[in-house]
C-alpha cells in the first residue's frame, strides 16, 4: 500500500510501500528493511497478522489492484536453501484522491 503523501512517478521502492501477503488463506502486513551484501540481499523481518475485513476495509479506502508480478528467490534459513516462487499483486493510486489513493503490493507465495 502506498504511503500517503508518496508521489506517484512510476518507481516504487520498498520505504514507498506496505506489504500485505496472502498465504494458505491468511493475510499478514510485512515490514522489510533489506541490507545488500553483495549477490546477497539479507532482509531482517517482522510480520503482523491481519483480518480479512482489514484488507476490506483498506480497499473501502481507496486501493486499486492494477498487476500481477510473479517472481522467485532463494531462501537461505537454518542451513539450508529452499526456492519459493511468489505472485504479487500491485495496488496503485489514481491521479487525483478517488477509490484508487494509494500503493497495495498483497503478495501470494508458494515453494517449489
Amino acid at each position: 500500500m502506498r504511503l500517503p503523501g508518496i508521489p506517484s512517478n512510476g518507481q516504487l521502492t520498498d520505504s514507498d510501500c506496505i506489504r500485505v501477503r496472502i498465504c494458505e488463506g491468511r493475510f499478514a502486513l510485512l515490514i522489510r528493511e533489506p541490507i545488500r551484501e553483495g549477490n546477497f540481499i539479507i532482509q531482517p523481518k517482522v510480520d503482523f497478522d491481519i483480518s480479512i475485513t482489514t484488507v476490506a476495509g483498506l480497499l473501502n479506502l481507496g486501493y486499486q489492484a492494477v498487476a500481477y508480478i510473479e517472481a522467485s528467490a532463494f531462501i537461505y534459513q537454518d542451513g539450508k536453501a529452499e526456492m519459493n516462487s511468489f505472485l504479487f499483486l500491485l495496488v496503485l493510486p489514481s491521479p487525483k484522491p478517488s477509490l484508487a489513493d494509494s500503493t497495495m503490493m498483497i503478495k501470494f507465495g508458494f515453494s517449489n
